[in-house]
């Protein structure tokens, strides 16, 4: 309904930008902030402290 519209497309892309603003503040809210940071930078470079595989369960 809203295809031809390029206002739109402007407006969705500030919502999903206030979300993740919102989403920011609420996660630093009660937590360390320099460690919420980390996580942050290791999920935008591609490293993770913590990996979700099993290291003893390797198939050749």
């Amino acid at each position: 309904m809203f295809w031809f519209n390029p206002f739109f497309h402007l407006i969705k892309n500030e919502i999903k930008a206030i979300q993740e603003f919102l989403a920011d503040k609420h996660a630093t809210e009660e937590k360390d902030t320099s460690e919420y940071a980390e996580l942050l930078l290791m999920q935008a470079i591609g490293t993770y402290k913590y990996k979700l595989v099993n290291p003893f369960f390797i198939i050749n």
